[in-house]
């Protein structure tokens, strides 16, 4: 919980000495936390290197994660995590089985790496066990595991890269919404 210790917490409790978050995430066992400058923290459980600081060590409490440019998204998986940086660009790190992490394999990473075969993102959700991406065009993208088709392809096999998803019409954003973040977190670079 990025207390310092494995102690339950029965009521919300804050967690000390951390600068503003702005964004959470939680996966099974790991959270993700967004701070206002673009920095991301992660605790908790890490043996599939879902924390992105290079090991399988778990954290108690929030670490800053030191090898990704200025992320404006975040999102936890089961076991893996997804981040969305000032560019559009995708990064992924965790458990890489069923090609949940979209690098065209099923290989772990401990570190982020960014997934570089894709157009510009601007929105992520993170599944148990697949992902999903919507780019600045409004195609939605999957990858992972393709079961009981949830990857919405017409089948249930696994895709290890990010696929469009055919047959539904491009998705709207709010050019307020689709923006902000990016706006927001460029001015912050920009104060620096």
């Amino acid at each position: 919980l990025g207390h310092g210790d494995t102690t339950n917490q029965l009521l919300p409790k804050k967690i000390n000495n951390m600068p503003q978050i702005i964004a959470v995430s939680a996966g099974f066992y790991h959270t993700l936390l967004l701070d206002e400058n673009g920095i991301v923290w992660s605790c908790g459980d890490g043996a599939h290197g879902q924390l992105g600081h290079g090991s399988k060590t778990n954290q108690l409490r929030a670490k800053k994660i030191e090898t990704i440019p200025q992320i404006i998204q975040i999102a936890a998986g089961g076991y893996h995590t997804m981040l969305i940086d000032i560019n559009g660009i995708v990064w992924s790190f965790g458990n890489g089985r069923s090609g949940i992490l979209g690098h065209g394999n099923m290989q772990h990473s401990i570190e982020p790496k960014p997934i570089e075969i894709i157009p510009q993102i601007i929105a992520v959700a993170a599944g148990m066990a697949h992902t999903l991406l919507l780019d600045e065009n409004g195609i939605v993208w999957s990858f992972g595991n393709g079961l009981n088709g949830k990857l919405g392809h017409g089948d249930t096999a696994n895709k290890v890269v990010p696929t469009p998803i055919q047959g539904i019409p491009p998705i709207a954003m709010p050019k307020t919404r689709r923006f902000n973040a990016t706006k927001n977190a460029r001015n912050r670079a920009d104060e620096l």
